[in-house]
């Protein structure tokens, strides 16, 4: 993955805490969590798949839990 799509996506990632935008929150912690992987980053990977889950969890998502 390129640098751009990580700072992107991290710039994505800032403005949905900003807003309290859970649901956006945890789609942008996957897809960072897809990019840490894909780069290889996989303990990282995991961290952000395990806060983005957290959030689905609370926000009782059964379809991407």
């Amino acid at each position: 993955m390129t640098r751009r799509s990580r700072r992107v996506t991290s710039e994505a990632l800032a403005i949905r805490r900003t807003l309290g935008d859970a649901l956006g929150l945890a789609s942008s912690l996957a897809n960072l969590g897809v990019i840490a992987r894909l780069s290889g980053r996989l303990g990282e990977a995991r961290a952000l798949m395990e806060e983005c889950l957290a959030i689905r969890k609370g926000l009782g998502d059964r379809w991407c839990v």
